[in-house]
């Protein structure tokens, strides 16, 4: 039986993570960063730091070395900062009456 079939695939996603990584191959490229910025939805709701999706895609090249940077730290220490796994979840009204939360 080869390793992943052993381990499972969640485990060797948590030994991938609990190890540093030296190596280049997992950090990110820049033209990575570009293909996915180009995939991300505008006119979405700012995170806590209020800060629009639009200002990443449209920023520029040193604000994306600068978000480059900080995606290639995350993955290099395997370490997020707390700020990040923080979200806000607000409920819209759309229809039916307001005072039924399934509406």
């Amino acid at each position: 039986m080869n390793e992943q079939g052993s381990k499972g695939k969640e485990g060797i996603e948590e030994e991938r993570r609990s190890e540093g990584t030296d190596d280049n191959e997992d950090m990110i490229t820049i033209e990575e960063l570009n293909e996915l910025l180009k995939h991300v939805k505008n006119r979405k709701s700012c995170g806590l730091d209020n800060l629009p999706m639009e200002l990443w895609i449209f920023g520029g090249n040193e604000l994306k070395i600068y978000l480059l940077e900080l995606f290639n730290q995350i993955i290099d220490k395997n370490q997020m900062q707390q700020e990040f796994e923080t979200g806000i979840m607000i409920n819209l009204h759309k229809k039916g009456a307001k005072i039924k939360c399934e509406n």
